[in-house]
């Protein structure tokens, strides 16, 4: 779907030749007197801060629905919400009608065309009831009271996706063998293909088949705890035992390999080597930022809230 223009001589020659890598690049090949000469130019774009808000309702019940009525790239905005927010929303099942998203972040325009978003600069998000604020600082995010929102484990290894269809029990009836044993993991129902996400930095154990797991991905991760993602239609490439991956970073796509009914993620944790639910795992308290910045980031982020509709001493109050 990328353009590209050619330019020939008469004689068929190629004289230019111009190619649209991103959003915002162009390559552009010239020819010179004795050879091609190459080049990538970015566009120069015109920045508007934009305000959107947007309700989960019964017919919009996805973040990226309930953004698509802005029609402008909206699988990318809501990627970059459910970023924000990945360490404390479960953004596959957390979502819930009357829940309310609003962000402030600049749409970028090329020659009075948009071109994409921007980094979003302030963002609330009303999630069953408990509110959550970030605002970018020094490209992190932080809370109202200046706490940091990323921390050591994502709340879902998937960027997000409406269903659950089997979660952790000590007795569950096989789908398949048709007797019953447990079910040590909670299985995400997600078209195949789907990216899976690493929910924390770690090593890879374990990349290959193995029997009913199909093709699976085990991490081990800091203090004793471990993560396993199966039946993966593929496993990322780069991704191979002993190698170190980064948090949110690919471990393969969702698929239906090995005993499996449909195409999920089959999800498990372990905590020193005892099968936990990873739904009701905690990830540790958030690092506040250094009490030196406080000062310049409650200056910075006060235009933001009143965007937001907040007033910033009663914020950092509560």
């Amino acid at each position: 779907g990328n353009a590209f223009t050619l330019e020939k001589d008469t004689d068929g020659n190629l004289r230019a030749f111009e190619y649209k890598i991103s959003d915002d690049k162009i390559l552009e090949v010239q020819r010179g007197a004795e050879a091609y000469e190459a080049k990538v130019s970015s566009l120069d774009l015109e920045s508007r801060e934009t305000t959107i808000t947007s309700e989960i309702t019964p017919a919009q019940n996805s973040l990226y629905a309930a953004l698509a009525k802005e029609d402008r790239q909206a699988v990318q905005l809501a990627e970059k919400v459910a970023s924000i927010f990945a360490w404390d929303v479960d953004f596959n099942t957390g979502l819930h009608p009357d829940d309310r998203i609003r962000i402030v972040v600049p749409a970028l325009y090329h020659e009075g065309q948009f071109v994409k978003w921007g980094d979003i600069q302030a963002a609330e998000l009303l999630n069953a009831g408990k509110m959550y604020r970030a605002f970018r600082y020094e490209g992190s995010y932080y809370d109202t009271k200046g706490n940091a929102l990323k921390r050591a484990l994502l709340a879902s290894p998937l960027p997000f996706n409406p269903r659950i269809t089997s979660g952790f029990s000590r007795r569950r009836m096989h789908p398949i063998l048709g007797t019953s044993r447990p079910h040590l993991a909670v299985d995400y129902g997600a078209p195949t293909g789907t990216p899976v996400q690493a929910v924390a930095k770690g090593i890879v154990t374990f990349a290959g088949w193995d029997a009913g797991y199909g093709n699976l991905v085990q991490i081990k991760h800091s203090r004793g705890l471990t993560t396993g993602y199966a039946h993966l239609s593929r496993i990322a490439a780069g991704v191979r035992v002993g190698r170190a991956i980064d948090q949110g970073a690919g471990v393969g796509s969702v698929g239906q390999t090995g005993l499996a009914t449909g195409p999920h993620l089959h999800f498990m944790m372990t905590k020193d080597g005892k099968a936990i639910n990873p739904r009701t795992m905690q990830s540790e308290p958030p690092i506040p930022i250094d009490a030196k910045l406080l000062p310049l980031f409650l200056a910075h982020i006060s235009p933001m809230e009143a965007k937001l509709g907040i007033d910033g001493h009663a914020a950092l109050k509560r």
